[in-house]
């Protein structure tokens, strides 16, 4: 077991990918893109660099064993560094989430598009993913061409590596929108949860503000982004078009939810006639999420622990680290919480996770607290 005796499940660690081994995986134009990949931008073919999020070197990256040098400064770029992470963390079982793949949104040609999901899950399957040593990931679902989305999915759903499907906050149309039932309907059948990470959606996209540093864009950015879409798919009507479809948050904090979660019912109750699908209130639909916890904002215990019961935070959260990220989250942040009652505290650390992702081998025969 992991950290302090619990089976502990990672809900959200980024692999970064090497990109001219991802190349190897592609077809057509999108070889030649990535393999001559010259390494100067943050992906290739997709965006320049827009953000100093290093702080010009002196944010780094957490090493995972101990050292310090540049290699190990990276995180996890090879599927040997993934149990060395796991083991120093105390991780059980960890979801890899793409790094690169956050910005697959922002290529505006489809079939560049799907080239590059497809052969990004056929490299992560293809010896990165070890379902046997607790180690999955996630279909990465292009909102461009939700139909060949769909094919996508159902196409590697049977690997047991895959243990949900991965939507973007940076679709031009929100969520919500019925484009996307194919998607819906490809992981509801397969019984794969909805996982919504958060990237860059928010005022620096937007015609009206143009912020001149990263600390500003990053406090509002994640936020910013799940909120767009958590507000789409519940008053759209997503979970009653589909009920056993499970829906995740990610990579935006917690303390959020609640306000927004009120707002909405108050704006449904005086106009329910534009929400026609909606058979309960907002927020009623929201307590149905999952959140991941990181980053978990830092204020005092009192005011933190009264979001927890807001949300119902023992059987909707679910600890995420975000590791190797500057602003990653260890297990004790969330573990070590003075006012989680120990059932709780078992279940945002793993067992949650183990209800809503789709994992097999070591971790399917787990027994979870009812």
């Amino acid at each position: 077991m992991g950290y302090r005796g619990m089976h502990v499940v990672d809900a959200d660690a980024h692999y970064l990918e090497e990109i001219r081994d991802f190349a190897k995986y592609l077809k057509g134009p999108s070889v030649e893109r990535f393999a001559d990949w010259s390494g100067q931008y943050h992906m290739p073919a997709l965006v320049g660099e827009q953000y100093d999020v290093m702080l010009h070197g002196r944010t780094v990256r957490g090493a995972a064993g101990g050292k310090g040098d540049q290699d190990e400064m990276l995180g996890m770029s090879s599927p040997a560094d993934i149990p060395v992470v796991m083991k120093r963390f105390g991780i059980d079982t960890i979801v890899m989430i793409p790094t690169y793949m956050l910005m697959v949104e922002f290529v505006r040609n489809a079939n560049h598009a799907m080239d590059i999901c497809n052969g990004y899950i056929d490299y992560m399957l293809d010896g990165v993913c070890a379902p046997e040593e607790g180690i999955y990931t996630l279909v990465v679902a292009a909102g461009r061409d939700p139909v060949r989305a769909a094919k996508m999915i159902d196409r590697v759903a049977g690997s047991p590596a895959v243990c949900g499907v991965e939507m973007l906050g940076s679709v031009e149309l929100p969520l919500g929108a019925e484009a996307y039932n194919p998607i819906y309907e490809a992981a509801q059948h397969h019984g794969l949860p909805i996982v919504l990470h958060a990237n860059f959606l928010g005022p620096d996209l937007s015609s009206f503000a143009k912020f001149p540093s990263f600390v500003e864009s990053h406090a509002l950015d994640m936020t910013w982004c799940n909120q767009v879409q958590l507000v789409s798919m519940v008053m759209e009507g997503v979970p009653e078009r589909f009920p056993d479809l499970k829906i995740v948050f990610q990579e935006s904090g917690i303390t959020w939810v609640a306000g927004l979660m009120y707002r909405l019912d108050t704006e449904y109750m005086r106009r329910r006639v534009e929400a026609p699908l909606l058979r309960k209130l907002p927020s009623e639909y929201i307590k149905d999420f999952y959140f991941g916890t990181q980053p978990m904002e830092d204020m005092p215990r009192k005011h933190l622990k009264m979001f927890f019961e807001m949300l119902d935070a023992e059987n909707t959260f679910i600890y995420a680290s975000d590791w190797p990220h500057f602003d990653y989250d260890e297990p004790s942040a969330v573990a070590d919480l003075p006012f989680l009652s120990d059932a709780g505290r078992r279940k945002i650390m793993g067992e949650n996770a183990l209800g809503v992702f789709r994992f097999t081998e070591k971790t399917v025969n787990l027994e979870v607290s009812a």
